[in-house]
Order: structure tokens, then C-alpha cells, then sequence
């Protein structure tokens, strides 16, 4: 998602004044050869044991490796101490999903 604001400060005074003018949802794609969405790789990277060890998870990075057939998320947690803490790397293995039989 994208926010444009009015153009005052977003975070000053507290809490911000903006007002959001424009405001644009984005549906991600499933990239070429890729099984799942990217928004299914980061929900099954989120739920994995590496992912569950964020707190409040920040996704940094998402890729889809055709290749391999894997995606790798970063994941930050907005809970850590310092700035310098090194993100979590998630690999997610593209599968194609469950159908639901009718």
C-alpha cells in the first residue's frame, strides 16, 4: 500500500495531523513459473519456526528464485533493540496450492 498526504509532517505535533490524498492498494502478482503469490510465500514464511520467532515482523525483502523453486522473505523484528540487528531469512519452498474439491 501507498499513502500520499497533504503534505504536513506525518508525525508532528504527535499524533500526526496529514491527511492521506491518495491512497493505492496493490495486488501482488504470482511471478512467472512461481506456484504461489507473494502474498502466500510471506503468510507461510510468517507461520514457519524461523518466522514465528519475530515478534512484530518488518518484511524487508521478498524474492521468488524459479530456479530453485523457493522464495526467500527477510523479516526484521520492529521490536528489536538496536538498528544494526541482522534480518531473519525465511525460505519458503513454492508449492503449488490445495483446491478445495467440490
Amino acid at each position: 500500500m501507498e499513502v500520499w498526504t497533504d503534505g504536513r509532517p506525518e508525525n508532528q505535533p504527535y499524533p500526526g495531523q496529514a491527511r492521506a490524498e491518495t491512497i493505492a492498494v496493490s495486488c501482488p502478482a504470482t511471478p512467472d513459473g512461481a506456484h504461489m503469490s507473494e502474498e502466500d510465500a510471506i503468510r507461510v514464511g510468517l507461520y514457519s519456526s524461523d518466522g514465528e520467532k519475530v515478534s512484530i515482523p518488518v518484511i524487508e525483502d521478498v524474492q521468488f528464485y524459479q530456479d530453485a523453486g523457493t522464495w526467500t522473505i527477510r523479516i526484521r523484528d520492529a521490536m528489536s533493540a538496536t538498528d544494526t540487528q541482522d534480518p531473519i531469512e525465511v525460505k519458503v519452498e513454492d508449492i503449488e496450492p490445495v483446491r478445495e474439491q467440490e
